[in-house]
Order: C-alpha cells, then sequence, then structure tokens
C-alpha cells in the first residue's frame, strides 16, 4: 500500500506526460546551403575548409560553423545531420 500511495503521489508531482515535441513558432532564419555568397554571408566558418557544397555543409576533418546573425533568446534549431566516419570509401562496396 504504502508504495502504491508514493507512486501515485509521484505520478501527481510529475503531471501529464509531454511528448517533448516543441510548439512550432514563427521562422526567423533558414538557409539551403546552396550558394557561396549566401553563405558567407549568414556563417562565420571556424575553419577554411568547412564550406557549401550540393545543398549542404561539409566539415572536412572537423571545424565550426558560427551564424552572423542574432538569435532571439529562446529558440529551436532543425537540422538533418549525416557523419561519413569513412570520406572517400564507396558505401557500395
Amino acid at each position: 500500500m504504502k508504495r502504491t500511495v508514493m507512486l501515485a503521489g509521484l505520478a501527481l508531482c510529475l503531471g501529464p506526460p509531454h511528448g517533448g515535441a516543441q510548439e512550432r513558432g514563427t521562422p526567423i532564419f533558414s538557409d539551403t546551403f546552396e550558394t557561396t555568397a549566401t553563405f558567407a554571408g549568414n556563417w562565420a566558418p571556424g575553419d577554411k575548409r568547412v564550406r557549401p557544397e550540393a545543398g549542404r555543409v561539409v566539415f572536412p576533418g572537423g571545424g565550426t560553423l558560427v551564424m552572423r546573425g542574432d538569435t532571439p533568446a529562446e529558440f529551436v534549431a532543425e537540422m538533418e545531420i549525416t557523419v561519413d566516419l569513412h570520406p572517400g570509401l564507396d558505401a557500395g562496396k
């Protein structure tokens, strides 16, 4: 009985489950990484090898990328990330 009461109390303290989804707000910035000029205007790469290539950003050997514009105090970033641990190898082999 003591365990049931403790679990019920814990459930009340935690409240209902929230699926972890962030409410979508108004977009403030987006980039397709299609052109070098737009990339240079929007981003400050920490390494000269970091560059846009075919609609994506390439980090050969690592590096950093910092957005040049201001961001609000609270924001959400969305991106797709692909990690190639063996660059230069054919994935089909």
